[in-house]
Parts: structure tokens; C-alpha cells; sequence
């Protein structure tokens, strides 16, 4: 399913949130086999560091930038082999090593996620490397002697574990999310659950983005039908499906697809301010809750996001049984949250696209279209921000910068003026400043259409006549567009109501909440914005909180407080804007 066509624009967004089965890496020792033939792994990251360099994601990995790897790739739906860009990601791992070997004499050695294409009889399916057992029957490639690949089984012979401390690599291919890897070419794969429903990898926008997991927030369209076949009923994103006719179009949706990374939970959250539903995704083979999903959930439910749809992925790596008990986990998982015991669990495999109707038509049972009021000012909070001129881009040729989010009430046309705060931020000596913005509004397009008027709900980009470098790699990100003088204040100090939990979300240990103390430093999101700050004021049931970079909050706003644990930053609580 690809290049879907949106009639209109979106009306909705719902946000996707969970655990990212990152971690799928192999030893440095591994050879990976390119166009220009097998080269190890020690060898790829000495070329890669040559010629790119490196991002760091946090302080125990990072992605290498201006190097791809020709790599070739199997679709497992398509059977077919495609010779495709992988970019090389880094990691410092610490734990379990799992090595197979098998009887034509190769082996590979990967950490516990790492999936592995195996047959059982015709039937072929992912298993982590950590299932593999001797006799399992593992696919590889044969690569003949004009360099045409195909697929071959072989049986394992021998499996065993090994503690490792160092640096494991992975390659991300985001045009089929497949690469091989080993000396016998095992094939090893990652996918998206939007990208299963859209053909569109929400990534592909993001400056920053680099591997299997989200660094900036991303999006996607899909169009809802309903088609029939007698008496039945189906949901779909096209307006064809086998057996069914009739079609008729019950809403256009925007996926806001959030960072799911742990040390990625502001941009999680700041994606969150402008949903109106939400899927959270949790993985089959994974058990229930991780610290992530517990986060996760916590963090719709500060931000009042009632509508939720569950996601049961990757039903594909596990047994009837192991999917039927990890089920039952997360129907307890659910029971202990404010809003979420009652959601649906729609088990899928984003990779074979298995149940996919199913999980359409509960985003349109259960998700529904909240009412706008088109007659209020226009406000939108701005979630992204672009530069689209190309290097080298003659200065009469230069166009302005592109604001990208949420209109949350009213509409915005064509040749409408914005105040945009908190604008532009400035220091003088130890203080921050800003200073307001006003632009018009060139143009007005969705993913996929360009428009005239744009109404509160889906995201929209917005061109500008602002200065590029304002909007370039995200730089607007946390402010609030809308009519001038309407816009609520910008705020340098925050009042707030306050609520700490019981216990820390999103660690592995329980740890209780201690109160809060005065000159601590706190991370806020307030609306898209995220700032540290300081508190300078305390209650029993509130704080006053001076905060390092200025935002625009009005009265009644959610403010997710998080504390720092071990060098991560961890919701603690929530604030309510006074």
C-alpha cells in the first residue's frame, strides 16, 4: 500500500506512542555484505567515520551522517531482492550476546531483539535470536557468481551466549526496513506500523532522523472508507478492497508519529500536546509494562487524552500461546490506568500486514472526531519547523520558512497575518528575552494537498515570509501561531496547581516521589514547548517554577513535570497552569 490519495484535509490527529524494539544490533567481528562486496563491521565504521560524522543521540549511541552503506535488501512480501542506502548506527552495549552457527558454516553474532527469517515447513516467520534453537531451519542468501542473490535454508547447528561490554553496530534501511547481515547473509528486519498502514515512513522529514527509532516527531495522512460486501463491513485506506464495493470516505486522519527512544520523552510530549486520540503500541514478544510503555501512558493521560487504541504488534515472532499470555499482560497493564481499562487490543504484524483492517476500524470506532469551533481566533502550536530552500539557493530565489502542527481552534487562510510567541529568543547577559514575530501566510498544504483555507485539526504546513533561518532544523518548535492579540501570554515565570505521583514512571526499580524542594531543576512541556526550570515558590499543592526559556501557556494548561534519575530526565507529576 503506497502514495495513498488524501481527498481532504485531515480532521483529526492521533498520535502512536510505545516501546521502539531498538537495540536489534550486531558484533563489530560480523561481516556485512555490500554492493562492493563483504566487509566487516570493524572496517564499515572506520570508512563511515572517514567520511561522515558522527550524531550522537544520547551518551551511549549515535548515528553516522553523510555515509551510506549499498546494502542488499529482501521484501519478504514481494520475494525480492533490492539493493538499497543503510545508514550505520552505533552503540555501546553491555549484556548478552547470542551466537548461532549453523551447518554450512556461518554464524552471527547479535544482541537478544535481533530478529531472525526462519521456516518451519513453508511457513516462514521472524524469531529473535535469543528463540533460536538447534534444528531450527534459519533462511540465507546464496550470492552467484554474477551477483544475483537468492534464498537458501539451512538447519542450526549450534547456539550459546557470551557476555560482551562494547560497541555493537546496526544498519537502518528505511525504504524496506530489511538488510543482511552475517556471513551466510541472515536477514534481519524493522518496520513501522504507520508505514504498514500508509506506505509512508513518518521519518523520511526529519533532519534528524537516522535509524530505526523516531529523533523528531513525525506524520503521515491516511483517509478512512467504508466499503461493503452485503451485509458486511470494512475499514481500509483505499477505497478498493478484494470482495467489497461501495465505498464511502468517513474522515481523513494525521499520525503525529512521537519519538518513542527514552531519552527522547520532551519531543514524545510535545507530539502529544496536539492529539486527539492516540495508538499506543506494544510489542508481542516484549513483556508487559516496560518502564516505556508505563511512561507513555502516563504521559496521554497528563495531557487528558482519553481515546486510545492498543496496538499488540509483532504477533508474528510469537507462538498462539506467548501472544495469548502477553494478551492477558497487558489487559492487566491497562486495569491500573485512569482511562485505559476498557480500551481495544488489536493484535497485528506491521511486516506481514496481518489484521490491519481490524486495527482501521477501531481507530474509527473508538477514536472519535472531537467538535471545533472554526469561530474562534486561529491559535495553532507549532510541533515542527522547516527551511525548504536546497544549498545553494540564489538569495532572489530564497523562500521563506515553513511552520508545521496543529491548528487546535478556528481557521487559517491564505494572506492571514500571525503573531507567532514566544517568538524570537535572545540573551543579555544571564537573561533570555523574546521578542514577537509576525509573518503572513503564503501557502497552506497538508502531506499531500495544497489549500487554501485551513481549519482547526490534522497537522498543516504553513510558508512563511520569515527569515529561513528562524524555521530551519526545527528552531520553532514550542511556539504559538495565531490571530495577533489573541494569543495567550508569554510566560518567564509558571504558577502551577500541582499533583506528584506515588512512585517515578518509566524506570525498571520502584521509586517513590519525594517532594519537591526549592532551587531544584525541573524539565516542563507546556503545550509543544519544553523548558527547564527552577523552583522558587512551594506549597503544599503548588509551585512557583522560574523557567529557563519563556513559554505561552494559558490559564487551565497540563504542564508534565519530570525530575532527573540517573541522568535521565522522568515524569514525576503534572502541573495545571494558574
Amino acid at each position: 500500500m503506497v502514495k495513498l490519495k488524501i481527498p481532504k484535509q485531515p480532521e483529526i490527529n492521533i498520535g502512536t506512542a510505545g516501546h521502539v524494539d531498538h537495540g536489534k544490533c550486531i558484533l563489530p567481528s560480523e561481516v556485512i555484505y555490500s554492493r562492493h562486496g563483504a566487509i566487516k563491521g570493524h572496517d564499515l565504521l572506520s570508512k563511515a567515520f572517514k567520511h561522515g560524522h558522527f550524531i550522537p543521540i544520547n551518551e551511549y549511541e549515535g548515528y553516522i551522517e553523510g555515509f551510506r552503506v549499498s546494502v542488499p535488501t529482501f521484501n519478504l512480501l514481494t520475494k525480492r531482492f533490492y539493493i538499497t542506502n543503510g545508514i550505520v548506527y552505533v552503540q555501546r552495549y553491555r549484556g548478552p550476546i547470542y551466537v548461532i552457527s549453523d551447518e554450512v558454516g556461518g554464524s552471527l553474532s547479535a544482541t537478544p531483539n535481533h530478529p531472525i527469517l526462519t521456516r518451519d515447513g513453508k511457513r516462514l516467520s521472524w524469531k529473535k535470536i535469543s528463540q533460536v534453537n538447534c534444528n531450527d531451519e534459519i533462511v540465507f542468501t546464496l550470492f552467484s557468481i554474477n551477483g544475483s542473490l537468492s534464498l537458501d535454508y539451512c538447519k542450526v547447528m549450534d547456539t550459546k551466549t557470551i557476555t560482551y561490554d562494547g560497541i555493537v553496530i546496526d544498519l537502518f534501511i528505511p525504504e524496506t526496513h530489511n538488510f543482511l547481515a552475517g556471513p551466510t547473509g541472515i536477514i534481519s528486519h524493522n518496520t513501522t506500523m504507520i508505514q504498514a498502514l500508509t506506505g509512508i515512513w513518518t521519518s523520511s522529514h526529519s533532519e534528524e532522523l537516522r535509524r530505526g527509532i523516531t529523533i523528531k516527531i513525525g506524520y503521515a495522512d491516511m483517509p478512512i472508507y467504508k466499503l461493503k460486501r452485503g451485509s458486511d463491513v470494512i475499514y481500509w485506506p483505499e477505497p478498493e478492497y478484494p470482495g467489497y464495493s461501495e465505498p464511502e470516505l468517513m474522515r481523513v486522519i494525521s499520525f503525529v508519529d512521537c519519538p518513542g527512544h527514552e531519552s527522547l520523552m520532551a519531543n514524545m510530549l510535545s507530539g502529544a500536546a496536539v492529539m486527539d486520540g492516540a495508538i499506543l503500541v506494544i510489542a508481542a514478544n516484549e513483556p508487559v509494562p516496560r518502564p516505556q510503555t508505563k511512561e507513555h501512558a502516563m504521559a496521554l493521560e497528563i495531557l487528558g487524552i482519553k481515546d486510545i487504541v492498543v496496538v499488540q504488534n509483532k504477533i508474528d515472532l510469537v507462538s498462539k500461546e506467548e501472544a495469548i499470555k502477553n494478551y492477558e499482560q497487558i489487559k492487566e497493564f491497562l486495569a491500573t490506568t485512569k482511562y485505559y481499562a476498557d480500551a481495544p487490543i488489536i493484535p497485528i504484524s506491521a511486516i506481514q500486514k496481518v489484521n490491519l483492517e481490524y486495527l482501521v476500524e477501531a481507530i474509527q470506532k473508538y477514536i472519535p472526531t472531537p467538535k471545533r469551533d472554526f469561530s474562534k481566533p486561529a491559535r495553532m502550536l507549532v510541533i515542527r519547523s522547516f527551511n525548504i530552500n536546497l544549498p545553494g539557493t540564489h538569495y532572489k530565489k530564497l523562500r521563506g520558512g515553513v511552520i508545521g502542527g496543529s491548528i487546535i481552534q478556528g481557521k487559517v487562510k491564505v494572506g492571514d497575518e500571525l503573531e507567532i510567541l514566544p517568538g524570537y529568543l535572545y540573551r543579555k547577559g544571564d537573561k533570555v528575552y523574546h521578542e514577537p514575530l509576525y509573518t503572513e501566510v503564503l501557502s497552506l498544504s497538508t502531506q499531500k494537498l495544497r489549500l487554501e483555507e485551513a481549519y482547526s485539526g490534522g497537522l498543516i504546513g504553513i510558508q512563511t515570509d520569515l527569515d529561513p533561518s528562524l524555521t530551519r532544523a526545527d528552531g520553532m518548535v514550542g511556539n504559538v501561531a495565531g490571530k495577533p492579540g489573541t494569543l495567550p501570554e508569554v510566560r518567564y515565570d509558571l504558577s502551577l496547581d500541582v499533583t506528584l505521583f506515588t512512585y517515578v514512571v518509566g524506570t525498571d526499580e520502584q521509586i517513590e516521589v519525594k517532594p519537591l524542594t526549592k532551587g531544584e531543576p525541573l524539565r516542563l512541556n507546556v503545550g509543544s514547548a519544553t523548558s527547564l526550570g527552577i523552583v522558587v515558590g512551594l506549597g503544599k499543592d503548588w509551585a512557583d517554577i522560574k523557567v529557563t526559556r519563556p513559554v505561552v501557556a494559558d490559564d487551565g494548561w497540563k504542564v508534565a513535570i519530570a525530575r532527573r534519575f540517573n541522568g535521565k530526565w522522568r515524569l514525576i507529576g503534572v502541573g495545571e497552569v494558574k
